[in-house]
C-alpha cells in the first residue's frame, strides 16, 4: 500500500478518534526523527504476528535506510519487542532486532493507546547496533584471553590483572554510555510533551524533570570522558548550568547565573547525590526566587582541607522559614541525600535580599 492507501486503511480500521491519533503522530514522524537523530517508525498490526509500517521518519542525516519503508510488512520473529509492546502495553528499551534491510539494530518502543487504553499502534526508534556488536565481540575475546592467562598461570600473569582492569573499564564506559543515551531519549520525549501542555503548572513540572534528567546525563558524559574513578564536579556543574539556562531562557524577569570556585574530584559513589542536590538547589532558586528585577543566581564550589562546600545564592525575596517547613519535595530530597550518602550538613537561610543554600560534605 502507498501512503494514501495506508491513510484510507487506518480510517476504515479504526474509529475516528483512534485514526486521528495515529495520523497525527504519523504527520509528525519526521520531526521526531530529526529530534532523536534516528530512524523512527509507527507500526500498526494486520494479524497476531504481522504488522505494517504506517510511517517512517528519517533524520536529515544518519538514516540507517536507503529508502522510506512506509508500507513494508513487519514480522514478529524479526522485531519481537514491537509485538511484545503491543501485547503488554509496556514500553521496551535496548532490544535487538533485524531491520527491513537486514541490519542489526537496537529498538526502543512506545505503545500508542486509544481512549480505552488499548494499544492501537507502536512507535519505534532504531539505532545501528553493529558497532556495539563489534565491541561485545572484542570484549568476549579479551575475556577469553584473560581467563586463559589465569588458568595456566603462565609467566606474565600480571598481564591478567591489567587485562581484567581494562575489561572492567570498558564495561563501565559502555554502561555509562547506555545510561546517558537513555536519559537523553527520556529528556527528548518529555520536551515533546512539554510543548503540548495546556497549563503553566504542567509545563513547570516537566521543566523540573527535564532539568534533572539533563543534569544526570551531563554527569555521565563527564564520567565517560574523565578516565578515572573520581569525577570533576566543577565540570559537571558547568554543563548542568548550561542545560538549566536553556530550560529557563524565556523566564521573566531574566536570570543571570554564575559559577565560580575550585575543581573538586568526587568519588563516583557520591557524584550522583551531589548532582541531584545541585540541580534541585539551582532550579529551586529559578522557580521560587520571585525576583523583583533582573535575577542573579551564584553557584560556588569551595574546596577545603577536609570539607568541601556547594553554595547557591540568589537575590530574590528571601527564604521564608515557615514556607520551607511545608515545602517542597526538592528540599526534602536535598536534606536526605546530604545526610546519606554525603554524611554532610545542609543549611538554607535568608541573606539580605535573597536566599543562600549551602551543603558541606567531607572529601
Amino acid at each position: 500500500m502507498d501512503k494514501n492507501e495506508l491513510r484510507a486503511w487506518i480510517c476504515r480500521q479504526y474509529g475516528s478518534t483512534s485514526a486521528s491519533r495515529i495520523l497525527q503522530i504519523a504527520d509528525c514522524i519526521d520531526v521526531y526523527a530529526d529530534l532523536m537523530e534516528s530512524d523512527v517508525f509507527l507500526d500498526c498490526f494486520l494479524t497476531e504476528h504481522k504488522g505494517i509500517v504506517i510511517a517512517h521518519g528519517r533524520p536529515k542525516s544518519g538514516s540507517l535506510y536507503q529508502t522510506d519503508i512506509t508500507g513494508a510488512e513487519v514480522f514478529q520473529d524479526k522485531e519481537p519487542m514491537v509485538f511484545l509492546t503491543r501485547d503488554s502495553g509496556i514500553a521496551g528499551t535496548d532490544a535487538r532486532a533485524l531491520s527491513q534491510e537486514n541490519l542489526v539494530v537496537r529498538q526502543r518502543t512506545v505503545p500508542i493507546e486509544d481512549e480505552s487504553g488499548a494499544v492501537i499502534a507502536v512507535l519505534i526508534l532504531e539505532r545501528d547496533d553493529s558497532e556495539r556488536v563489534s565491541l561485545n565481540r572484542k570484549l568476549d575475546h579479551m575475556e577469553e584471553v584473560a581467563t586463559t592467562l589465569a588458568e595456566n598461570m603462565i609467566p606474565g600473569a600480571g598481564m591478567f590483572e591489567e587485562t581484567e582492569m581494562t575489561l572492567d573499564y570498558m564495561f563501565a564506559q559502555e554502561t555509562h554510555h547506555r545510561i546517558k543515551n537513555n536519559l537523553q531519549t527520556i529528556s527528548s520525549i518529555l520536551s515533546l510533551q512539554q510543548r503540548r501542555c495546556c497549563t503553566d503548572e504542567a509545563r513547570e513540572i516537566l521543566n523540573t524533570d527535564i532539568g534533572m534528567i539533563n543534569s544526570l546525563a551531563s554527569m555521565y558524559e563527564i564520567i565517560m570522558t574523565g578516565g578515572s574513578e573520581d569525577v570533576d564536579f566543577f565540570q559537571v556543574l558547568r554543563r548542568m548550568i548550561g542545560c538549566i539556562e536553556q530550560i529557563y531562557a524565556d523566564k521573566e524577569p531574566p536570570v543571570e547565573i554564575t559559577l565560580e570556585g575550585d575543581p573538586i574530584f568526587v568519588p563516583q559513589n557520591k557524584i550522583h547525590a551531589l548532582t541531584v542536590i545541585a540541580n534541585e538547589l539551582i532550579q529551586n532558586a529559578y522557580k521560587h526566587g520571585k525576583f523583583q528585577d533582573k535575577g542573579k543566581i551564584s553557584v560556588q564550589l569551595l574546596n577545603g582541607n577536609m570539607y568541601a562546600s556547594l553554595r547557591v545564592t540568589d537575590n530574590g525575596v528571601g527564604y521564608q522559614e515557615e514556607a520551607g517547613k511545608r515545602q517542597h519535595l526538592g528540599l526534602t530530597i536535598v536534606r536526605m541525600l546530604t545526610k546519606d550518602p554525603l554524611k554532610g550538613s545542609f543549611i538554607i537561610e535568608a541573606i539580605g535580599s535573597g536566599t543562600a543554600a549551602s551543603v558541606h560534605f567531607p572529601l
